[in-house]
């Protein structure tokens, strides 16, 4: 499966990189070329599961999930047919949708903490911290040290005001120098950039970001996929210390390379949709800022939304603003239907919380 795994993101970062060029198999997909024989084929499972994932780039997500559920129909037990299903829901900003998918997902797989990581993500985001607090202590017998479940832990606790439990989860992962996986750093740096901020001293985070991130200090800061929001956060702590040039020369490379085509692309860089937002509120672009955010917003961005607007300092030059407030409202409105939705389904029974 490891192996699999590799092909298959290899395969996908190949198509990705070609811009335009897809890959050749028909959106029919009730008619695409495999014989009985080979339905069960790991490799055909990833054919389909990159081809779903590079129209989820491209953002045509029902095209994508209809190649998830080729997956299902010929291995009904394979995670690749449930879990990048949820991912698209996630980009559309149908988080309830996503829920009931990630949920599915562990009915074929009930210990896979990463799913379950994320059904705690999805109810945080929700705002349903009952069910959110299930998922948690059902994680906390499942996790050691796992980057993105211990991130999620982090997140969890900051939402929930325990600001201390959520900078424990952040000290172990970065001592036991614990792999990105997905947004799993950003989080741990974000919550390390909080504590210098609270400190009043921004030096110790600055330090910090040094040493995990030397590339972020070069003359000419080399901006990636897996460093851009730490760099934003970054630039705010340079910003607070006085170092307004080294901030800026950072930040305009952020919006640089922001505008790379995919680098925020469903399924997987979704939660680096408001890293533009953030970086012109710090620059002090305040209208670009606020017509940024409404952007994204507009476009169905919800994940991790109070972590990345209300909570977040990158976002203080506009936090009084109407506009920036009026903003805040409609996601908490957006997210109470869909909570209400999510509890109707659950009524059903059709969403379990753990066992």
């Amino acid at each position: 499966m490891k192996l699999l795994r590799s092909v298959i993101g290899i395969l996908l970062l190949l198509a990705i990189s070609m811009g335009s060029a897809r890959l050749a198999v028909p959106h029919n997909h009730d008619t695409l070329p495999f014989p009985p024989a080979e339905k069960r084929n790991p490799l055909v499972e990833g054919y389909l599961y990159v081809s779903g994932l590079v129209d989820g780039a491209w953002g045509n997500y029902e095209a994508a999930r209809g190649y998830f559920a080729r997956i299902r129909e010929i291995n009904p037990s394979s995670l690749l047919g449930y879990t990048p299903v949820s991912r698209t829901y996630v980009a559309q900003g149908h988080l309830n949708q996503a829920l009931y998918w990630m949920s599915e997902a562990l009915k074929v797989d009930p210990q896979d903490f990463e799913s379950g990581a994320w059904m705690l993500i999805l109810y945080d985001c929700l705002e349903d911290y009952e069910a959110a607090e299930y998922w948690s202590e059902w994680l906390k017998y499942r996790i050691t040290n796992q980057p993105m479940p211990m991130a999620v832990q982090a997140s969890h606790y900051y939402l929930a005001g325990n600001f201390e439990l959520a900078l424990q989860f952040s000290n172990l992962a970065l001592k036991l120098n614990l792999p990105a996986r997905r947004d799993s750093n950003a989080i741990f740096m974000r919550i390390k950039r909080d504590e210098a901020l609270g400190s009043g001293d921004p030096e110790p985070g600055i330090r910090l970001f040094e040493e995990r991130f030397p590339e972020l200090f070069l003359p000419q800061p080399q901006i990636t996929a897996d460093n851009i929001a730490q760099a934003t956060d970054l630039a705010l702590l340079l910003k607070i210390a006085g170092r307004s040039t080294q901030s800026r020369r950072l930040l305009e490379k952020v919006l640089l390379a922001y505008d790379l085509p995919f680098l925020t692309s469903a399924p997987y860089g979704v939660g680096l949709v408001p890293v533009k937002a953030e970086a012109l509120a710090v620059l002090g672009e305040n209208q670009q800022a606020l017509s940024e955010l409404r952007r994204i917003i507009d476009a169905g961005w919800r994940i991790h939304w109070r972590w990345k607007t209300d909570l977040n300092p990158n976002f203080n030059g506009i936090r009084q603003s109407g506009e920036f407030q009026k903003m805040i409202a409609e996601l908490e409105a957006d997210m109470a239907r869909q909570r209400t939705r999510s509890r109707e389904v659950t009524l059903r029974g059709e969403l379990s919380l753990p066992p």
